[in-house]
């Protein structure tokens, strides 16, 4: 059980045992002018070539910087740069000094170069110099006009007393400029860890303040009404100080790798977070599975270790799938995706399917079609599926990898011919088209600039419909967070909402402004009874909401709308959607075959549900 803290005002028991409230004075202590702000003071130097602390450039933080040997520097000589305090240390004690050198000159060879180094002076009880702890050379050419740190961390040897740090500097071509000296080291009164118990004959009350405990066994304090007895403690105390505190205000961050920046008593480094193995393919063509990345590099899919991206060379764990080897793997790979669990790779002939494993041993070829994917950024997981863009149109990997067949994928069969010109047209702008999954709604986008065709997959495998969205400007990336689909255009980001009924909806001046888009739902011809049949339309119903124009094709050979011409009744504008109340709008249309064109007007909320097409049969007899 742990022995409470001493309280001021309580109620104490003969017998109780306290513990004494304070710890050990902490000491931060520092170098004098470790920051040079108070410029030439606190430092000396012995030796040769020039010394100076003043405000001239270069400066890594502050005001002031020291400069050694740069404004003379005999060739072959040392000079050696001493700090005036002298810190109490106890042998065992952990030091680390740093500071930041910089060398305008000195870009030769180690043979002609300068050089500096920082070091650690211990002294003993008789203020005698102890061999010193020193930090590796720092060559000019290292540091030319670049800030480099030194740091030197070292253990208080036995017999030490006190320390202070010094700079060694070496000439060759040039001196060295240095700042922001920094000292981590703290030292601490020794805690009085005595346990206090109450010997006093009858209860009482402690005082309003903290007694002046005796620091030795035996030794006794009154404490108002109490009078404490100090006995052996039994037990370990830590104390922990905080060492490294930023600054009141943001740093101005270096973008350079391993460039530094002071923060207070904090050095910020840059570090570039990037794969630096060797090994790993410079290549966009990614996939993620089995705890590993895989990337397609020409002819083989190279993959990192297990659970480890930054490694691509470890030993039975990274390594390498022989696509070149295989069927079809003679062009080099262009898109890789994932169908049910398997590792989908694919080139401009075919495409192979192949079982990933954690462990390499487990990874296996589990077929190989003659089916080809050239459009990376289109191979998308869609449920259960795997759907992509192929010179031919959209398809899936379910139907096509069954039927070896890419005519017979039903994903995008309704819109081959919209699909294929919109992938030459994308050809033709240098554009490559992009997909992605929207899970929450159940949709795979496919977008050709401002031009995206949209799959919805409802309940059921035949509920699938084709949509095809236009945008005011040419879409660049698709992301999707959480259950929100957002777009990228240039500089703008939208997020698609299905309630919106205008495109680019923002506010301007404190009005929400956007611009509105139409709805256009077109049929193809359809018979109608007997092929090829004259047939007479007499009528129509709809059911929906929203304002609606109605145009009817009644020739099958012209099947493009032309509002001005063409096979086409001129539009007949409704005001609601909803007919069925009522009569029957009349639109008598002689024809084979009809083709039905509902376009619903922006800035509404609009909704299709049915029509009705009444038909009168012409023939005789």
């Amino acid at each position: 059980m742990a022995i409470p803290l001493w309280q001021p005002g309580v109620l104490i028991q003969p017998g109780d045992l306290r513990r004494p409230t304070s710890a050990g004075e902490v000491t931060q202590t520092s170098l004098a002018n470790p920051d040079l702000e108070d410029g030439n003071t606190g430092w000396s130097s012995t030796g040769f070539g020039s010394f100076a602390i003043d405000t001239t450039a270069p400066v890594f933080s502050g005001s002031y910087s020291m400069k050694v040997g740069i404004a003379a520097n005999p060739n072959g000589v040392t000079d050696t740069v001493t700090n005036s305090a002298r810190i109490p240390v106890e042998p065992g004690q952990l030091v680390t000094a740093r500071c930041y050198a910089l060398s305008p000159g000195g870009w030769g060879s180690p043979g002609d170069a300068p050089w500096v180094r920082l070091n650690i002076q211990w002294f003993n009880a008789q203020n005698q110099p102890i061999t010193p702890t020193q930090s590796p050379m720092l060559w000019g050419y290292q540091a030319h006009n670049v800030w480099q740190p030194l740091v030197i961390t070292g253990v208080a040897p036995p017999g030490a007393a006190t320390f202070t740090v010094t700079v060694n500097v070496a000439y060759g071509d040039g001196g060295f400029v240095l700042d922001q000296f920094v000292l981590d080291f703290a030292s601490q009164a020794e805690p009085n860890r005595l346990i206090f118990r109450a010997v006093q004959a009858a209860a009482g009350f402690t005082g309003a303040s903290e007694p002046d405990w005796p620091t030795e066994v035996g030794q006794t304090v009154v404490d108002n009404e109490v009078t404490w007895e100090a006995i052996s403690p039994d037990n370990v105390t830590w104390q922990a100080n905080r060492i490294l505190v930023s600054g009141s205000s943001e740093p101005s961050w270096p973008l350079a790798v391993n460039a530094s920046v002071p923060d207070n008593t904090i050095s910020w480094v840059l570090d570039p977070r990037r794969v630096s193995d060797p090994r790993v393919p410079q290549t966009p063509l990614v996939a993620i599975a089995a705890s590993k990345v895989f990337a397609g590099d020409g002819d083989i899919v190279a993959f990192s270790a297990t659970t480890n991206p930054l490694d691509w060379t470890k030993p039975e764990d990274a390594g390498y799938l022989p696509f070149g080897l295989q069927t079809y793997g003679a062009n080099p790979i262009t898109a890789l995706g994932l169908y049910r669990g398997n590792l989908v790779v694919s080139n401009s002939v075919g495409t192979q399917i192949w079982q990933v494993d954690p462990d390499p041993a487990g990874m296996a070829l589990l077929d190989a079609i003659p089916i080809g994917c050239t459009f990376p950024k289109t191979m998308q997981p869609v449920g259960n599926d795997l759907a992509f863009l192929t010179e031919v149109g959209i398809r899936n990997m379910g139907t096509v990898g069954a039927a070896v067949n890419l005519q017979a994928g039903y994903f995008g069969k309704p819109i081959d011919e919209l699909v294929i010109e919109a992938v030459k047209r994308a050809r033709n702008a240098g554009r490559e088209p992009i997909a992605t999954y929207w899970p929450a709604q159940g949709q795979y986008w496919v977008i050709f600039g401002n031009e995206a065709f949209v799959l919805t997959v409802n309940d059921g495998s035949d509920g699938r419909s084709w949509s095809r969205y236009v945008f005011p400007s040419e879409i660049d990336y698709a992301a999707v967070l959480g259950e929100e689909l957002y777009l990228r255009s240039g500089d703008l980001v939208w997020r698609v909402d299905e309630s919106a009924d205008a495109d680019d909806v923002h506010e301007e001046n404190g009005e929400e402004i956007g611009e509105p888009f139409s709805m256009v739902l077109q049929w193809p011809h359809l018979d109608f009874g007997s092929l090829g049949q004259e047939k007479q339309l007499v009528a129509f119903d709809l059911v929906g909401s929203g304002e609606v124009s109605v145009s009817i094709g009644y020739d099958q050979r012209d099947s493009d709308f032309d509002p001005d011409g063409g096979a086409w009744t001129p539009l007949y504008e409704i005001g609601e959607a909803d007919t069925l109340p009522g009569q029957p709008i009349p639109l008598p249309v002689a024809g084979p075959s009809f083709a039905l064109r509902l376009e619903f007007t922006g800035g509404e909320t609009r909704e299709f549900i049915a029509a009705n097409l009444y038909i009168a049969d012409t023939r005789r007899g």
